[in-house]
């Protein structure tokens, strides 16, 4: 019998304060100070279950405090500050705007992190391609608002906050590229 067959065991993810299943890792983690995990995206259910489960556990036993998830910059901000800064306004525009699964693994980590001290938090990253332009602008228009329009290229900013309150504050990425494609990003 082989390695795989021989550690194999069932996953409960529904409990996510059990975390034997991961017993298996128990020797190798203390060496790393960085894990990667995939995901298969026909399958988002069980990603974003596994991902939190496997985020809890490597926060309990390695102290791992950052999260990478493989969405946009724009993402991670809108994300971080819901479960850093418990804002209100934009859970509600990810709960109205994100895939449910992705949105309860957040809603998941922000109850987590309620339990920790500020020093403690899990924070999350995104660092995939900005295909989702809606994302882009709620982030930017955020970003913008913290920004002082008076200085040289102020203007700038106020074009960013201009585009959130027009036609394409919802727009697809078609709605972006002159000839009307997904500039070849095929979504």
């Amino acid at each position: 019998m082989n390695f795989a067959q021989e550690k194999a065991t069932a996953l409960n993810l529904d409990d996510k304060t059990d975390f034997s299943e991961f017993d298996v890792f128990a020797d190798s983690l203390d060496k790393y100070q960085v894990y990667f995990t995939g995901e298969n995206h026909s399958f988002l259910t069980f990603d974003s279950k596994l991902e939190y489960k496997m985020l809890t556990y490597l926060h309990k036993t390695q102290g791992v405090e950052h999260f990478i998830f493989e969405q946009s910059p724009a993402v991670g901000y809108l994300v971080e500050s819901v479960i850093i800064d418990n804002n209100s306004e934009n859970r509600k525009y990810l709960k109205d705007m994100f895939f449910a699964q992705f949105y309860q693994m957040f809603k998941n980590i922000e109850k987590f992190n309620d339990t920790l001290a500020a020093e403690n938090k899990i924070h999350l990253h995104g660092i995939d391609i900005e295909r989702f332009p809606y994302f882009s602008i709620k982030a930017l228009n955020l970003i913008a608002d913290t920004l002082d329009t008076s200085v040289p290229g102020g203007e700038v900013f106020e074009q960013i906050k201009a585009l959130g309150t027009s036609e394409y504050e919802y727009g697809t990425a078609a709605d972006y590229y002159a000839d009307g494609t997904t500039g070849g990003f095929g979504f």
